[in-house]
C-alpha cells in the first residue's frame, strides 16, 4: 500500500520531477529552490541592464538632434540655433528660453538643421543643411544637394556676419503678436491728446495663416471728443509654396467724428512673402476689394477697388529694436475713391522677454465723394508680446 501511495504521489506532481529528481531530503530541496532563484535573479538583472541600454541609446538619439554651442572656456549649450546677429548668437533652449552669446566667445557649434549662413556683408547667403564642429574657431558646414559635388566646406567665424535659421513650409502651430497702449499726440487740424490701443496678432498652422488686427483711438480738446474710432481686419492667407499664397481679407471701421462713418471692404488677392525669418519679414500683397463708404449724411457709395498691401518689419541690434511699417495704398475701378492709404510705421524698443515700448506714426487719407479723411497720428505706449 505504501509502494501505491508513493506511486501516485510521484504521478501528481510528476512536472516538478525535472527540477527535484534525486533529491533525497528538505536540504537537497532548498539548494534546488536556491538555484532557481539565482539563475531568474541573474536573468532579471541581463533584462534590467539591456533595457537601460536601450533607454540610453533612445536619450542618445533624442540629444543628437539638439544644436550644439562650444564656448571659450570650455561650457557648452545645447538647443536650437536660430539667428546670428549684431554679435549676438541666438539659441532657444528648453530650460532657459532663447539666450544670446556672444560671437567672440563662441568657439565653435554644430547644427543638424537648415542654417542660412552668410559671409561679407551684403553678400547673399548660402543654405548649408547640416553643420559640424571644427577646430580653431571653424565650422564645417555641408552645402545642399544642388551644390553636393563642393563638398563640407570649412568655414572661419571671424568671416561669418549673420546666421538665420530656414523655416519649414509646413509647421506645427505658432502664435505670436502683441499688444500697444499708450498716450500719444495728434497732429492734424488740431493737436490733442489720445489714447491709443493696438492689437497686431499672426496664428500659422500647416500651410495656412491667420492674420488678425485691431485698434481703437479716442481724442478730446477740451473735454470734447475730436476723435473717436474703432477698426478690426482679418485676414487669411494660404500658402501655396514657401513664397506665394492666396488671401481673403475682411475690414470693417467705425467712425463718430470723420465724414465716413463706416468703411469695409471684403477682398481676394494673391501675396508673395519675400522672407520670414528671426531676422523679420517682408510680403506684399494684392487685393480685389468689394468696397462700402457709409457717410454721416446717411448717404453710402458701393464700389469696386485695387490695393496694395506691403507688411514689413525687421529686428536690430541683436533683436532690441525692431523697426517696422504696415499699410495699404489703393483706389477705386471709377472715381468714388481716387485716392485711399491707411499706413503705419514706428520702432518698437524691447525693455525685457515679453514688454517693450513702441514709437508710431500712422497716417490715414482718403478721398471720396461725399467727404474726406486727411489724418496723422503720432504714438508713444508701452506693450507686451508673445
Amino acid at each position: 500500500m505504501a509502494g501505491v501511495s508513493q506511486g501516485s504521489q510521484r504521478t501528481g506532481s510528476s512536472k516538478y520531477d525535472g527540477y527535484f529528481n534525486g533529491c533525497t531530503s528538505l536540504t537537497d530541496i532548498s539548494l534546488h529552490v536556491t538555484t532557481v532563484y539565482l539563475a531568474i535573479m541573474t536573468l532579471s538583472k541581463h533584462a534590467i541592464s539591456s533595457l537601460s541600454l536601450v533607454i540610453a541609446f533612445s536619450a542618445g538619439i533624442t540629444q543628437s538632434h539638439a544644436d550644439t554651442i562650444w564656448l571659450n572656456n570650455g561650457d557648452k549649450v545645447t538647443g536650437k540655433i536660430t539667428l546670428l546677429d549684431g554679435g549676438k548668437l541666438f539659441i532657444n533652449t528648453d530650460y532657459a528660453g532663447s539666450i544670446a552669446v556672444a560671437w567672440d566667445q563662441v568657439k565653435t557649434f554644430e547644427s543638424d538643421h537648415g542654417l542660412v549662413i552668410q559671409g561679407e556683408r551684403y553678400e547673399k547667403g548660402v543654405l548649408y543643411p547640416a553643420v559640424k564642429a571644427g577646430e580653431n574657431r571653424a565650422i564645417v558646414a555641408s552645402p545642399s544637394l544642388s551644390n553636393e559635388a563642393a563638398g563640407p566646406q570649412t568655414l572661419p567665424l571671424s568671416e561669418i556676419t549673420s546666421i538665420v535659421a530656414q523655416k519649414p513650409l509646413v509647421t506645427d502651430f505658432l502664435w505670436k503678436g502683441n499688444i500697444d497702449a499708450g498716450m500719444s499726440h495728434k497732429k492734424s487740424s488740431t493737436e490733442t491728446d489720445n489714447y491709443d490701443v493696438t492689437l497686431n496678432t499672426k496664428a500659422r498652422h500647416d500651410t495656412w495663416r491667420h492674420n488678425l488686427d485691431a485698434s481703437y483711438h479716442l481724442a478730446k480738446e477740451d473735454k470734447v471728443e475730436s476723435t473717436k474710432n474703432a477698426a478690426g481686419e482679418y485676414a487669411l492667407d494660404k500658402f501655396v509654396d514657401e513664397n506665394w499664397f492666396w488671401q481673403g481679407r475682411y475690414q470693417y471701421k467705425r467712425d463718430w467724428i470723420e465724414s465716413i462713418k463706416i468703411n469695409r471692404s471684403f477682398g481676394l488677392g494673391p501675396g508673395y512673402q519675400f522672407w520670414d525669418n528671426d531676422l523679420g519679414a517682408f510680403s506684399l500683397t494684392s487685393l480685389v476689394n468689394s468696397q462700402t463708404f457709409v457717410y454721416r449724411d446717411q448717404g453710402d457709395d458701393d464700389f469696386y477697388s485695387g490695393a496694395i498691401k506691403w507688411a514689413y518689419n525687421r529686428y536690430l541690434f541683436s533683436k532690441s529694436v525692431e523697426a517696422f511699417t504696415n499699410g495699404e495704398f489703393g483706389r477705386s475701378f471709377d472715381g468714388t475713391a481716387p485716392i485711399y492709404l491707411k499706413a503705419d510705421a514706428g520702432l518698437r524698443f524691447k525693455l525685457t522677454d515679453w514688454s517693450s515700448m513702441t514709437m508710431k506714426v500712422s497716417r490715414t487719407r482718403i478721398e471720396s465723394n461725399q467727404g474726406n479723411v486727411d489724418d496723422t497720428l503720432y504714438t508713444m505706449g508701452v506693450g507686451v508680446g508673445w
